[in-house]
Order: structure tokens, then sequence, then C-alpha cells
């Protein structure tokens, strides 16, 4: 009888310890920090803003494509196209706070304008998902073959989703959420901004098989017809907007351009890392992710020089920005 009671006892005690959440480092709310998604070591790094002192690294336990931060800035949502699941964590804490079922193939995670809704790229059923902040469904929206790149206009109630795999972007009404029209685009586009004042999305590119693209192509909203292209070897994978300029990255060939936005001139080319796929743009500053060089690169948007270097985990593919609070 009581060998039977030990039994019990350390039975329940195994299954209490597997089901216990993983308890990571908490992090201060009080500091302005990034983020960094290291994609080969599936793992978090967060960097104080100002000393560049890395304050964490969370290894995670499954493999993750990419994270977003909530408006509350602290819970931290990561998601990826070969998860059942999208999962949540409060980094003032370091526990996960919650789980949603989303189905495999999310790739993309972007908050709206107002930041009340989240939209959701699912390569496995090829649809945009709107939810809620806290998880609800709203709306599912059936778009080209494999979604990825997301963006919505303001000015126009507009959402864009960018289809890798179909030679389109599919506009989708922001109040509805009902499919208003297909423009023809490029094969494997990936990467855009909005440039509202001119009714312009641009977006940068892969290419396809042997053809790599080479050009940042303007398109018109209205029409949907292609205005311009302009030249930025090789593969503009990621563009942002920052004052009267864009700034894109193209990976083939380690290269930032700086793009006047009313001329379509490219002002200014700096060699940059090795192999960067992401930027972000925080308080001034250019945050690129070089994810061959393991490094998170600095530079003044104005002058275009390397202002530091931060040292990040094995392919570092994506920046956050946490405000302190």
């Amino acid at each position: 009888m009581y060998k039977t009671k030990w039994l019990l006892v350390l039975t329940l005690s195994l299954l209490l310890t597997g089901c216990r959440a993983e308890q990571y480092t908490k992090i201060e709310a009080s500091k302005d920090q990034i983020i960094v998604v290291n994609l080969l070591e599936s793992s978090l790094s967060f960097f104080d803003q100002d000393t560049k002192e890395e304050l964490a690294r969370w290894t995670i336990p499954y493999t993750f494509t990419g994270a977003l931060l909530l408006p509350d800035n602290k819970t931290l949502l990561l998601y990826g196209k070969h998860l059942e699941k999208i999962y949540l964590y409060d980094i003032t804490t370091g526990t996960e706070v919650d789980r949603w079922k989303t189905g495999k193939g999310i790739v993309n995670v972007q908050i709206s304008n107002d930041d009340s809704k989240l939209f959701l790229a699912n390569q496995e059923n090829d649809k945009i998902q709107v939810r809620t902040v806290s998880g609800e469904k709203v709306a599912e929206v059936t778009v080209g073959d494999d979604p990825l790149t997301i963006l919505e206009s303001k000015k126009r109630h507009q959402l864009f989703a960018i289809n890798f795999n179909a030679p389109e972007i599919t506009v989708i009404d922001s109040r509805s959420y009902e499919k208003t029209k297909v423009i023809h685009a490029k094969p494997a586009s990936v990467g855009a901004v909005l440039i509202e004042p001119y009714d312009e999305l641009w977006t940068g590119g892969h290419g396809v098989g042997h053809k790599t693209e080479n050009a940042v192509t303007v398109y018109s909203l209205d029409t949907g017809d292609i205005k311009g292209e302009i030249n930025a070897p090789i593969m503009p994978v990621d563009l942002e907007k920052w004052e009267d300029y864009v700034f894109v990255v193209s990976h083939g060939s380690n290269q930032l351009r700086k793009i006047n936005i009313h001329t379509k001139e490219v002002v200014a080319v700096k060699e940059i890392g090795a192999n960067p796929f992401k930027i972000s743009i925080i308080d001034n500053l250019i945050y690129i992710a070089s994810y061959d060089s393991n490094e998170i690169i600095e530079v003044d948007p104005t002058t275009m020089e390397i202002v530091d270097t931060i040292q990040a985990g094995k392919g570092p593919f994506q920046i956050l920005f946490k405000k302190e609070v």
C-alpha cells in the first residue's frame, strides 16, 4: 500500500513537472529595447537600446520564423509556418501566457494601423486571417498563392496582400474585409512600402529561377499599372520609409540604398553586412539584420554611415522594438 501511494505521488510529480511552462529571463519594462529573432538557433535576443548590452537570450524549444510585440508593449507573439499554434509570452515575467490555435501556414503577422486587429498571412490555405489583439477570429479572406507581405493603407481603407508564388497583389477592403480587386504583379515579389502622398505601392522581390530581381517596382494604387522601376540589384527584399526616403536592402549584393520618394532617384548606396534580410527604422536609426555575419548593424539614415554593430545570435532575421513603460 505504501509503495502504491509512493508511485502515485511520483507519477503526479512528474506530470506536473512536465506541464510546467518554461521560465525565461524577465525583461525589464523600464528600458527601451531591441528584440532580435535569430532563426538558425530558434532564439530571441533582448538588447538595451542605449548600451547595446544583451539583457537576455531566450532559446525557444520549437522552430519559429517570426515575432510581433502587441500594443501592450509586453506580450510577444511567436509564429511559424509549421506550427499549429501561435504562442504568446509576457516578457516582463518570462512566461507563456496563451496559445492560439491557427493551424499550420502562418508566415507573417502584422498589426492594424489602429492597433485593434492582427492580419495573419497563411500559406497553408492561401488566406489572410483577421483577429483581434486578444486572439478572436474576425474574418478570413482567400487571396493568391502563398501570401507573404501585408500592408494597410489608412488613407484608402485597404489591405494589400502580396502573394509570393502568384504574380498578383490582392486588395481587400479593411472595413468589410471583402476582396475588391487583384493587381497583376511581378513573380516572387516581397517587401513593400506604401507611398500614400503619391498613391503608390513600391515592392521588392527575389526573382524566379535564374532570373533575379534587380529593381524596386512602383505601382499605381489607382490603376494597378506599373509606373516605373528603380534600379536596386540584387534581390531587394525589404523596404522601409523614413521622411522623404525609402531605404532598400538587397541581400544578393549586400547593399543598402536610399531612394528619394519624390524624384525616384537613388541618392546613396552602402555596402552593408553579409546577406542582409530585414531592416527596421527605430528612433531615426536604421537597424539591419545581417544574417550570415550574425550582427545587427546600425546606420545613420542621413549620412548612411555605420553607427554601431551589435553581435546577435545565429541567423538574425527580424528586429522589433520595445518602448519603456
